[in-house]
């Protein structure tokens, strides 16, 4: 992000972590013609998904980016939150 600190947080429309990917795509097309897409698989690590409005609002989905497949999509796995202690 060259902010100097190690990560940051971002917001993004989509209803699921492969379509968050593909809708950065879509708005990094806005400023470049040629999308660097192993880039994009590189620097995001993890996608939350969520759904529903208010206190209704619930993690619907939480992917973790594994890079790129051997035909260019993104790898996507779900990802499960950790209690803290180590393995």
């Amino acid at each position: 992000w060259g902010t100097g600190h190690p990560g940051g947080v971002g917001t993004i429309h989509a209803g699921t972590g492969i379509g968050a990917l593909r809708r950065l795509e879509q708005l990094i097309q806005e400023a470049v013609v040629t999308v660097p897409r192993a880039l994009i698989a590189e620097t995001i690590d993890l996608v939350a998904v969520l759904a529903g409005r208010g206190s209704a609002r619930r993690l619907a989905e939480l992917a973790r980016v594994e890079g790129l497949g051997p035909d260019g999509d993104y790898r996507i796995t779900p990802a499960h939150p950790t209690t803290g202690e180590p393995e």
